[in-house]
């Protein structure tokens, strides 16, 4: 169904479902540096897609890749993010662009 999900670990529990962004093979996701957002990529579209981690509503979307991202990191300590694609680029991703 193309949604990502964010599962307790220790009860099993679904907590959210993050919704809009096509997925038909295994993708890469990750949390900001802050855990606020949530970050993946739109199969369909090559975009990166951001949600709000404790809600799960869709905050922005960034034109990314011209084909499927497959590779998603982001620092652990500031907002800074790094994209692979099956197009063969690569994206360094600034705080300006995530949020």
């Amino acid at each position: 169904d193309s949604c990502l999900r964010q599962w307790d670990v220790g009860s099993g529990k679904l907590l959210r479902v993050f919704e809009g962004a096509q997925q038909t093979r295994r993708t890469a996701c990750c949390f900001s540096h802050d855990e606020a957002l949530v970050l993946s990529s739109d199969e369909k579209t090559g975009e990166l897609v951001a949600w709000e981690a404790s809600t799960g509503a869709q905050q922005a979307r960034y034109a990314a890749h011209s084909m499927p991202v497959r590779w998603l990191a982001h620092s652990p300590v500031e907002a800074v993010a790094v994209s692979c694609g099956d197009d063969g680029l690569v994206h360094l991703w600034a705080s300006a662009y995530l949020l």
